[in-house]
Protein backbone atom coordinates (compact mmCIF):
# COMPACT_ATOMS: atom_id res chain seq x y z
CA UNK A 1 0.00 0.00 0.00
CA UNK A 2 2.78 2.47 0.79
CA UNK A 3 4.39 1.93 -2.61
CA UNK A 4 1.04 2.38 -4.36
CA UNK A 5 0.47 5.65 -2.53
CA UNK A 6 3.94 6.91 -3.45
CA UNK A 7 3.35 6.01 -7.09
CA UNK A 8 0.07 7.95 -7.13
CA UNK A 9 1.75 10.97 -5.55
CA UNK A 10 4.70 10.82 -7.98
CA UNK A 11 2.18 10.78 -10.84
CA UNK A 12 0.77 14.06 -9.52
CA UNK A 13 -2.42 12.67 -8.03
CA UNK A 14 -3.78 14.88 -5.24
CA UNK A 15 -5.10 12.48 -2.63
CA UNK A 16 -8.18 13.51 -0.68
CA UNK A 17 -7.62 10.49 1.57
CA UNK A 18 -5.95 7.08 1.48
CA UNK A 19 -7.22 3.75 2.79
CA UNK A 20 -5.10 0.61 2.72
CA UNK A 21 -6.14 -3.02 2.86
CA UNK A 22 -3.91 -6.07 3.31
CA UNK A 23 -2.62 -7.77 0.18
CA UNK A 24 -5.03 -10.43 -1.16
CA UNK A 25 -7.88 -8.92 0.88
CA UNK A 26 -11.28 -10.51 0.15
CA UNK A 27 -13.74 -7.61 -0.13
CA UNK A 28 -17.34 -8.30 0.92
CA UNK A 29 -20.61 -6.39 0.57
CA UNK A 30 -20.18 -4.69 3.96
CA UNK A 31 -16.77 -3.42 2.80
CA UNK A 32 -18.36 -1.91 -0.32
CA UNK A 33 -20.96 -0.08 1.76
CA UNK A 34 -18.31 1.18 4.19
CA UNK A 35 -16.03 2.26 1.34
CA UNK A 36 -18.86 4.10 -0.42
CA UNK A 37 -19.68 5.95 2.83
CA UNK A 38 -15.99 6.77 3.33
CA UNK A 39 -15.65 8.10 -0.23
CA UNK A 40 -18.69 10.35 0.20
CA UNK A 41 -17.29 11.63 3.51
CA UNK A 42 -13.92 12.50 1.93
CA UNK A 43 -15.50 14.40 -0.95
CA UNK A 44 -13.29 12.50 -3.42
CA UNK A 45 -14.18 12.97 -7.08
CA UNK A 46 -12.61 9.63 -8.09
CA UNK A 47 -11.21 6.53 -6.42
CA UNK A 48 -7.99 4.79 -7.46
CA UNK A 49 -7.05 1.22 -6.67
CA UNK A 50 -4.81 -1.50 -8.04
CA UNK A 51 -6.04 -3.45 -11.05
CA UNK A 52 -6.06 -6.56 -8.85
CA UNK A 53 -8.44 -4.87 -6.39
CA UNK A 54 -10.62 -3.45 -9.17
CA UNK A 55 -11.30 -7.00 -10.37
CA UNK A 56 -12.17 -8.11 -6.82
CA UNK A 57 -14.41 -5.11 -6.07
CA UNK A 58 -16.55 -5.69 -9.20
CA UNK A 59 -18.07 -2.17 -9.20
CA UNK A 60 -17.61 0.87 -11.43
CA UNK A 61 -17.96 3.48 -8.70
CA UNK A 62 -17.88 3.93 -4.94
CA UNK A 63 -20.01 6.50 -3.22
CA UNK A 64 -20.82 8.15 -6.56
CA UNK A 65 -17.17 8.54 -7.54
CA UNK A 66 -15.74 6.57 -10.48
CA UNK A 67 -13.43 3.72 -9.56
CA UNK A 68 -10.19 3.68 -11.56
CA UNK A 69 -7.25 1.34 -11.47
CA UNK A 70 -3.61 2.15 -11.96
CA UNK A 71 -1.69 -0.28 -14.10
CA UNK A 72 2.05 -0.21 -13.48
CA UNK A 73 4.55 -1.37 -16.05
CA UNK A 74 8.24 -1.19 -16.73
CA UNK A 75 10.03 -0.14 -19.90
CA UNK A 76 13.70 -0.97 -20.36
CA UNK A 77 13.93 1.19 -23.47
CA UNK A 78 17.05 0.53 -25.49
CA UNK A 79 18.13 -2.08 -22.92
CA UNK A 80 15.07 -4.32 -23.42
CA UNK A 81 16.95 -6.91 -25.50
CA UNK A 82 19.81 -7.05 -22.98
CA UNK A 83 17.33 -7.51 -20.13
CA UNK A 84 15.52 -10.31 -21.96
CA UNK A 85 18.85 -12.05 -22.71
CA UNK A 86 19.85 -11.90 -19.04
CA UNK A 87 16.43 -13.18 -18.00
CA UNK A 88 16.62 -16.05 -20.49
CA UNK A 89 20.08 -16.98 -19.21
CA UNK A 90 18.93 -17.35 -15.61
CA UNK A 91 15.75 -19.18 -16.61
CA UNK A 92 17.55 -21.69 -18.83
CA UNK A 93 17.85 -25.14 -17.21
CA UNK A 94 21.31 -25.48 -18.82
CA UNK A 95 22.65 -22.26 -17.32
Amino acid sequence: PHGFRLTLEKCGVRLAAFKAFPDHYAFNSADLVALADWVRATGATAVACTTKDLVKLRVDDLGGAPLWSLEIGIDFGSQQAAFEAQLAAIQSPNA
